[in-house]
């Protein structure tokens, strides 16, 4: 009769229990038992017990110790008194309930053997009576608690103190697997940060819950709390997965391990990887690679122009392993240089394979900066290809080759037509020669010598590849962002293209929610105006101010031909708000103010009033000083746009 068999049996039984005198035979048998569990006398325990019980819970050749295994069951201890007794065949089902005297009573039900080769009658198992939530009682194999919890006391004793080959044999084939793959420095990190340095208490204290196959362990030791997966195999318990968490003052650089099976798999996986790196092994990499990682950084690169450094040198105390979500971060340290390789979970492992993680990118830090390999051999490469798409207003190379902030900002917003429309004067058309590159982790920064002018290109590593997030340029009275520039730009363009199209809407969406309400929410086609912004809006770029983040001026040509605009920031984009028209020196003759005119024409049926008066728009400062000074060396005050990711959450 299987366990759950028994149990729904004794279930039955207990329920038309009634109460009777003692058996002589089944009240020796127990209480011999029981007297020799509370002697702790290991031999005269066997005597009383059938082979299968003494050889689940107490063993002779097990590094454990069975009775203070048996302390954690805390089996209850006084007078026992017979309930009922029911035969199985030979065999015999005792209920007896044990306890001090004048103190409640617990129920243990006892199955009982005659032994062939003594003739005495001796314990086969014992059941412990638990009530559940539901009020219903379960019954619990002594013998299988038992077994566990020496599976628990070996745990303890091998991982601190055995040698390899017990580790291993402790484990589940999936983990054994995993573990076997391990070098003995890689296998040691691992003892070492489950069970700490220290030898810890003695004391044994598990809290366990039970499956029919699978078990789960939880217990304290060295400032930890380890938690220890269990898996059934053949009536053995065996290690299929371990967690470790570090608390107060034991963490210092100690890291928590989430599961044993993926800090295995993590640290096969580096050791492969650099095998492959310094054997310059590219087949060897693209299986231990993702494939973003592989194809941006590996796939061409000269590996041995920028060897990483040695790992198997590297002391246990200098290296750390983070796992968090399937994402992994081996960092290890020497008096020079850190490493670290950042990994991902394989998704596409089966559930019962063991865990695989790859190699998803890889980080230097070496003479002061934070080199990644993918910035290392591919940076200057990614910038020269811009630089030659950008000569060449190739949008789509140049959309490609740039970071998704870049994209939405610039590239998104431009047509093959409007690219030759953005101001590059200040970035010539010629070949950049690399003078300086500095690493700063995701961001690489390459200075360079084009035309006889310092030019950054500002590249971000993404995925393994190199996209380029801005040009700096030195230049006086604007931004010095290509990036900022252009998306400051791009608005005025577009709002000149509307008018000169004849385009309602695309007027529109490049206006502010003020000038849309007072002036084209009025118009179903663009008002005829004696003076068409299109003209002035294509003048150069002469200069531009902000009096806040989120207000603009553009001022554009000169005194002859030119104009003033201010841009509002909304919805994250640049918006036109007003602009003045400039035609001549004269202010008030030669400077019309486009939203004042046009509510002025809208009012007049588009009667072209003879003279205009300049308005200066609500929340902007009167300008009363020349638009075009013959010097301008002040600063813009607009900070350099380059983001802190490629999704950026902010514009600045």
């Amino acid at each position: 009769m299987n366990l759950n068999a028994k149990s729904l049996f004794l279930i039955a039984l207990l329920a038309s229990l009634v109460t009777g005198c003692a058996n002589t035979l089944e009240m020796r048998t127990i209480s011999k038992w029981m007297e020799q569990v509370e002697e702790e006398d290991l031999a005269k325990v066997r005597d009383r017990s059938s082979d299968k019980l003494g050889e689940q819970a107490f063993p002779l050749s097990k590094p454990a110790e069975p009775f203070a295994a048996l302390k954690v069951l805390n089996l209850p201890k006084g007078q026992i008194t017979i309930k009922d007794v029911q035969d199985e065949g030979e065999n015999k089902i005792v209920v007896a309930e044990i306890g001090e005297k004048d103190k409640p009573k617990r129920e243990l039900v006892f199955t009982i053997v005659p032994d062939d080769d003594s003739g005495n009658w001796v314990v086969d198992d014992v059941y412990r009576s638990e009530t559940q939530r539901t009020g219903q009682k379960r019954y619990r194999s002594v013998a299988q608690q038992m077994n566990l919890l020496l599976a628990v006391q070996e745990f303890n004793y091998i991982w601190t103190n055995g040698d390899r080959q017990q580790v291993l044999g402790s484990c589940t084939p999936r983990l054994a697997r995993l573990m076997a793959e391990l070098p003995p420095p890689d296998l040691d990190h691992i003892l070492t940060s489950v069970h700490g340095k220290g030898k810890g208490s003695k004391k044994f204290n598990p809290r366990a819950r039970m499956a029919e196959d699978s078990a789960e362990v939880s217990m304290s030791k060295n400032g930890r709390k380890i938690i220890v997966a269990y898996r059934n195999h053949d009536g053995r318990w065996l290690v299929d997965n371990v967690a470790v968490s570090i608390s107060g003052e034991s963490r210092g650089e100690v890291r928590d391990i989430p599961s044993i099976q993926d800090l295995a798999a993590v640290l096969t996986t580096t050791n492969s990887f650099r095998a492959a790196y310094d054997g310059n092994d590219k087949s060897g990499l693209e299986e231990v690679t993702t494939p973003q990682f592989f194809k941006g950084a590996l796939a061409s690169a000269d590996l041995a122009s920028f060897p990483i450094p040695a790992m198997d040198k590297v002391d246990q105390d200098n290296r750390s392993v983070d796992i968090v979500e399937g994402r992994a971060e081996f960092v290890i340290r020497d008096a020079d240089d850190v490493l670290q390789i950042t990994l991902m979970r394989d998704k596409d492992t089966p559930i019962n394979a063991p865990r695989k993680y790859r190699v998803d990118d890889v980080t230097v830090w070496q003479d002061r900066q934070e080199k990644r390999l993918a910035a290392v051999f591919n940076a200057q490469q990614s910038m020269q290809v811009f630089s030659h798409a950008l000569a060449q207003r190739d949008l789509k190379t140049l959309d490609y080759l740039s970071t998704r902030d870049f994209r939405k900002r610039v590239w998104e917003r431009l047509t093959p037509e409007t690219i030759h429309d953005l101001p590059l004067s200040d970035i010539p058309n010629t070949q950049p020669v690399p003078e300086n590159i500095v690493f700063r982790g995701q961001l690489t920064e390459i200075t360079v010598n084009q035309g006889d002018k310092p030019i950054t290109y500002v590249m971000r590593a993404l995925h393994g590849e190199m996209k380029v997030d801005d040009i700096l340029f030195p230049s006086e009275g604007r931004p010095d962002s290509l990036k900022q520039t252009a998306e400051i730009m791009i608005p005025i363009y577009d709002f000149a293209a509307g008018f000169r199209l004849n385009n309602l809407e695309l007027v529109a969406v490049n206006s502010s929610r003020e000038l849309n309400r007072m002036a084209w929410s009025q118009c179903r086609r663009i008002p005829h105006l004696n003076i068409t912004p299109a003209s002035h809006l294509k003048m150069p770029l002469h200069r531009v101010e902000n009096s806040n983040p989120k207000n603009v001026q553009v001022v554009l040509g000169d005194q002859n031909l030119g104009a003033v605009v201010w841009l509002v920031k909304e919805n994250d984009a640049y918006r036109i708000d007003d602009m003045r028209l400039i035609h001549g020196p004269d202010e008030r003759r030669d400077q019309v103010q486009l939203k004042q005119h046009v509510r002025l024409t809208l009012a007049e049926g588009e009667k072209i009033p003879k003279e205009m008066q300049t308005i200066v728009p609500a929340g902007f400062d009167v300008i009363h000083e020349d638009p075009f000074p013959e010097t301008v060396g002040q600063e813009t005050g607009i900070e350099q746009a380059v983001g802190s990711d490629d999704d950026y959450l902010e514009h600045p």
